[in-house]
């Protein structure tokens, strides 16, 4: 690529199948608490809701490397909660309600990452771009985006210096947005600045509007340039 990625490996998913079940199969098995697997060759599985939900579907759901007690899951139809007791309780994160650059759920959750080294660290993607907490989910801003284009479902972070974020636009759903801006993003300082890294478009001048990335891995194995990331 000829964007300054040397060593990144993208995996970039174009939307296309629901991720639906693969999600719900990982939080669920991942808590031990909201599934109950029959007998070996049995096809009986038991569900149950352990909340949260205000209706649509759920798509940024991540779980705590740190804690596994701690989850934050996030709805398209607005807001991102956090449970400590493994989905007994849930609590909203932000300031709820119609206030887009302190709500990091406003209007759709779609994106949740955890800072693999600093628990106090999280990183949501919203409709509206992406938001940081540096408390542990107490308060929230926009580092990254501000209008409805800058959906943003994939975000990770460099394994070896956490301060070097990627996130690129997208939704994370079965279909994607005709309206999303199709970017891919680098910070190098914690979220503070960002740089404009969408890969190059072999196929056609650049890509289209309505691009969406829901996908972003880093190469652990790849060469490590410090400040710059595998």
């Amino acid at each position: 690529m000829e964007t300054g990625l040397a060593g990144l490996r993208m995996l970039l998913r174009r939307v296309g199948t629901s991720p639906m079940v693969c999600v719900a199969t990982a939080l669920l098995g991942s808590l031990g608490i909201a599934a109950e697997s029959a007998a070996p060759g049995s096809a009986r599985i038991n569900w149950r809701s352990i909340g949260p939900g205000q209706f649509g579907a759920m798509f940024g759901v991540a779980v705590s490397p740190h804690d596994p007690n701690v989850i934050v899951a996030g709805v398209d139809m607005g807001n991102a909660f956090m449970t400590r007791d493994r989905g007994k309780t849930w609590r909203i994160l932000g300031r709820s309600g119609g206030q887009p650059l302190g709500n990091p759920g406003y209007r759709g959750t779609w994106g949740v990452h955890f800072d693999p080294k600093r628990p106090e660290r999280i990183w949501i993607g919203s409709t509206h771009g992406v938001f940081l907490s540096t408390d542990d989910g107490a308060n929230w801003r926009m580092v990254l985006g501000g209008g409805a284009d800058s959906i943003t479902h994939a975000i990770t972070t460099d394994p070896s210096n956490p301060d070097i974020v990627y996130a690129a636009n997208g939704n994370g759903g079965r279909n994607g947005v005709s309206w999303c801006q199709g970017e891919v993003w680098k910070s190098t300082d914690g979220g503070e600045n960002w740089e404009l890294i969408t890969p190059a478009n072999t196929e056609v001048t650049t890509w289209p509007k309505g691009r969406n990335w829901v996908a972003i891995a880093v190469d652990p194995q790849s060469p490590f340039t410090a400040d710059k990331g595998h």
